[in-house]
């Protein structure tokens, strides 16, 4: 996690989509514990740019500098490159799918 990616995923949970899935406060209180459970990271002030829009490429900086085994999504762009410096890509569903796997297998 860096401090740009806490405040867009603040943002994100304050549009009228989110705001109509659970209560503000739950959120919040869900945000936090992944806060406070996260790797915290700090990007490079210089970002190369990979993906079509400036915001993607502050989400792979961080995912790289965070060495994140995956970067979860719903982010079609971002799901387009599949894979950025050795991290997949995937949707949150392809992630449940390989958590559940990995605790079938024992692996997780």
């Amino acid at each position: 996690m860096s401090r740009w990616l806490i405040a867009e995923i603040e943002t994100t949970l304050a549009k009228p989509y989110f705001m109509k899935i659970g209560e503000p406060h739950e959120t919040r209180r869900m945000l936090d514990a992944v806060i406070r459970g996260a790797k915290h990271v700090s990007i490079p002030p210089q970002i190369n740019r990979f993906a079509s829009h400036p915001e993607d490429d502050l989400i792979l900086a961080t995912a790289v500098a965070g060495s994140a085994d995956y970067l979860v999504t719903g982010d079609r762009m971002l799901l387009g490159l599949e894979v950025h410096a050795g991290i997949p890509i995937i949707t949150a569903r392809h992630f449940l799918d390989r958590l559940e796997t990995d605790v079938i297998n024992g692996t997780g």
